[in-house]
C-alpha cells in the first residue's frame, strides 16, 4: 500500500472511530435525559402534599412545595427547592452525566462534585444501591421498585428507594412528576409520610391543589391584623375561624393541644390582604381545650377554643 492510500485508510478509519463515539456519547446523553424525567426541574412547577404521623395522628395537613427560581453556580444550572420532602430548602440540580440530583453544598462536597452532595440517583436501576457521596450520610439508597403506578389518570413508570440506616423509609418518584410519595420512621412503624395529592407540571393541573377550605371574604385591605375568636365555641365537630391580614404575606393557622404538641396546620400559603374564613374539623381529636395561632409576616395571636363531643 503506497503513502496516500495508507492515508486516505486511516483518515475513513479515523472517521468512522468518530461516528462511532458520537453515537455512543448520543445514545448515552438520551438515557441521562430519560432519568431526568422522573424530576422534572421547572420554575413555577407546584406539589400539593398531604402530610401526616403514624400510628397516632399528631399531626395531619396539606401543604405546598414549589420550584421557585433557578441559577447559574459554577457553570451549572441549579433550581431553588423550596419546602420539599426529602430536599430541604435548597438549591438543587441534576447531573446528567450521573443521572444524579445534586443539593448545592459549597467545599463541602466529594469526588466528582467538590461542591455538591448526591440526594438519590435517578438513573438506578432495580436492586442497585447508592451510598457514595450521599446528602444523607446515615442512610444508603437501594432501588427496589421499577414498576408502572396510576398518578392522576396516568400510567407512568415508578422509582421506588428503600432507604436505611439511623432511620428507615422510601421515597418514590414518578416519570414525569417527581416525588408522589416519602417517608420516614424512628423507630419502625413510627414515622410520618407525605403523599402527593395534586400538582402544576409545566402549567398543567393534576389532583387536588387545594390547600385547604380557606375562603376570602373580603378582598378589602384591612387596617390592622386581626386573630378572631372560632364559632361556635364550643363546637362539635366543626368550627369556623376568621382573620384579616393587613398586608400580602404567607400565612399559617396552626391548631395545638393543652401541650403544645402542634396536631394541625389549617393554612400554609401565601394569602393577599383581605379577611379570610376557614374552618377546622376536630371530628379526629377528643374533647378538650385546643389552641390556634396566626402567624403571618411578623404577625402572631394565639386564641383558646373548645371541643366538646
Amino acid at each position: 500500500m503506497n503513502r496516500k492510500n495508507f492515508f486516505k485508510a486511516a483518515l475513513i478509519f479515523a472517521l468512522l472511530f468518530i461516528i462511532i463515539i458520537s453515537s455512543y456519547n448520543l445514545s448515552s446523553y438520551a438515557q441521562d435525559t430519560e432519568s431526568a424525567k422522573y424530576f422534572p426541574l421547572a420554575v413555577g412547577n407546584i406539589y400539593v402534599y398531604h402530610y401526616y404521623d403514624y400510628p397516632i395522628p399528631v399531626s395531619n395537613y396539606k401543604y405546598k412545595a414549589e420550584i421557585t427560581k433557578d441559577t447559574i453556580i459554577n457553570g451549572k444550572k441549579y433550581f431553588y427547592f423550596h419546602n420539599f420532602p426529602l430536599y430541604h430548602n435548597e438549591w438543587v440540580r441534576y447531573d446528567s452525566t450521573t443521572g444524579v440530583t445534586l443539593a448545592y453544598s459549597p467545599n463541602n462536597g466529594c469526588a466528582p462534585f467538590a461542591h455538591d452532595k448526591v440526594v438519590d440517583s435517578l438513573s438506578s436501576k432495580l436492586n442497585d444501591v447508592y451510598d457514595g457521596c450521599i446528602y444523607y450520610v446515615w442512610m444508603t439508597r437501594t432501588c427496589d421498585d421499577t414498576s408502572y403506578t396510576n398518578v392522576f389518570g396516568v400510567n407512568t413508570q415508578k422509582k421506588g428507594f428503600h432507604h436505611d440506616g439511623l432511620m428507615v423509609g422510601r421515597v418514590d418518584y414518578a416519570k414525569n412528576f417527581g416525588i408522589i410519595f416519602s417517608n420516614a420512621e424512628e423507630p419502625p412503624g413510627y414515622g410520618s409520610s407525605n403523599t402527593l395529592v395534586g400538582c402544576v407540571i409545566n402549567g398543567v393541573v393534576y389532583g387536588d391543589t387545594t390547600l385547604s377550605s380557606i375562603k376570602q371574604i373580603s378582598s378589602t385591605t384591612p387596617e390592622r391584623y386581626t386573630l378572631y375568636q372560632n364559632y361556635p365555641n364550643p363546637f362539635n365537630p366543626v368550627t369556623k375561624i376568621k382573620f384579616d391580614l393587613r398586608n400580602p404575606s404567607q400565612t399559617k393557622l396552626i391548631v395545638y393541644n393543652t401541650l403544645g404538641k402542634e396536631i394541625s396546620t389549617i393554612v400554609n400559603e401565601k394569602l393577599s390582604a383581605g379577611s379570610f374564613e376557614v374552618s377546622w374539623d376536630g371530628n379526629s381529636y377528643p374533647s378538650g381545650v385546643y389552641f390556634y395561632t396566626l402567624l403571618s409576616g411578623d404577625f402572631k395571636e394565639t386564641k383558646k377554643m373548645l371541643l366538646l363531643k
